[in-house]
């Protein structure tokens, strides 16, 4: 019997993903509907096969109605991510070759200095809550320095970022009003950061969205606003839920660690596996835009259908062994990113490059930190994230 998965049950969510309803869904019922006490319910997609089919058919299944948790504390208004090909291509297009691997790689000095100076503070101070000292503030760091955000503006934008992402987490999201304050702070912060690039222009990626042309013309308020949000809470936020989510693996399989400590893991490999093994995001909602048929299964123009990526990076028709961390897994297809569609994460190559050096730059104090009590959870079914991970460092032997 299926009647006892809920994918709207946040508190199961809080104490991570249920891995075991995915499980059955998978091998019971791979299009599943997904009954909702307030609203009209929602088609689950848990297989690797048609969430990665799903998510590149852009034309029967749209983004533009919302990709988050309704619900949630989401702010739908997201830029292009509600948006559909060729409008989203052209959108993406903007912002796209300051994303590409060349110029990503050539942040890798700014990111380093970032990811060590707050890990020695961390190891100095004998461990804490790594999420507060490291995950969350180290992401922030690197995209408001990108940005050309001042530094100390780094702590509003992560509270406003806690705030206005998906989650009904009472730690972050206290109430409908809380969120949409948080989000009319965003949009002062914004429009202000863009005025002072005007006024100012610098080497940032700020600058560059006032510079930007689309359709050979400049970006209007509304346009930078959106993308300042998306980078902003983009970049902040996913990453921070993977290299949390690391350090929890590392200190649950001790085996792994020590592959990874003596170096036969190359920490680029490493990432990957802990992007599937993770899967920071846990889905993505779509919309049918007209009668289709998935696996047998029929869905109607208008229905809700959410890409479980969670799921997807967990089928053992695809991966051996799946519920089981393999730092040095190759090749390794998971779909944690976006799975090749349109939406596939503009800053993938980011994530990747600061979850490859907070690794790098932690190595040499892995086997000295211990966990101290299990991880607090965030409550939501979009973000797969940790808000407290709380490590000891013992002394050295």
């Amino acid at each position: 019997m299926l009647d006892d998965i809920d994918l709207t049950a946040l508190d199961r969510f809080a104490e991570g993903a249920p891995h075991e309803w995915f499980d059955r869904l998978r091998s019971e019922a791979p299009v599943y509907w997904n009954e909702e006490a307030n609203g009209p319910g929602f088609w689950v997609l848990s297989r690797y096969a048609e969430v990665t089919g799903l998510n590149k058919n852009w034309r029967h299944f749209s983004s533009a109605a919302g990709i988050t948790p309704e619900g949630q504390g989401a702010d739908q208004e997201l830029g292009m991510l509600t948006m559909d090909p060729p409008r989203q291509t052209r959108y993406r297009a903007v912002v796209s070759a300051h994303f590409m691997p060349r110029a990503i790689a050539g942040l890798e000095g700014r990111v380093r200095a970032a990811a060590r100076e707050l890990i020695e503070r961390f190891v100095a101070l004998g461990g804490g809550d790594f999420v507060e000292a490291v995950a969350a503030p180290f992401p922030v760091r690197v995209i408001c320095d990108w940005m050309g955000v001042p530094r100390e503006d780094e702590g509003d934008v992560l509270r406003w970022s806690n705030a206005v992402v998906p989650n009904q987490d009472p730690e972050y999201w206290v109430s409908p009003e809380h969120a949409e304050e948080a989000n009319r702070a965003f949009d002062v912060f914004a429009d202000d950061l863009v005025a002072a690039k005007r006024e100012r222009p610098g080497d940032d990626l700020t600058t560059a969205l006032v510079r930007a042309r689309f359709d050979d013309r400049p970006l209007d308020a509304r346009e930078l606003r959106a993308f300042v949000r998306l980078l902003v809470v983009g970049g902040a936020e996913t990453t921070r839920h993977l290299i949390s989510h690391a350090l929890w693996a590392l200190t649950r399989h001790p085996e792994q660690r020590a592959r990874f400590v003596s170096g036969e893991v190359d920490a680029a490999v490493a990432v990957e596996e802990m992007l599937r093994f993770a899967s920071p995001v846990m889905h993505h909602a779509r919309w049918a835009t007209r009668d289709v048929e998935v696996a047998g299964q029929k869905i109607q123009a208008g229905d809700r259908v959410t890409l479980w990526m969670v799921s997807a990076n967990r089928d053992a028709a695809v991966f051996a062994k799946p519920h089981e961390l393999d730092l040095g897994r190759q090749p390794n297809h998971h779909v944690a990113l976006g799975g090749g569609g349109p939406h596939f994460c503009l800053g993938a190559h980011l994530a990747r490059l600061e979850t490859r050096v907070v690794l790098e730059e932690l190595r040499p104090h892995l086997e000295g930190l211990e966990l101290v009590e299990p991880p607090a959870v965030l409550r939501s079914s979009f973000f797969h994230g940790i808000k407290h991970l709380s490590l000891l460092r013992s002394a050295p032997r």
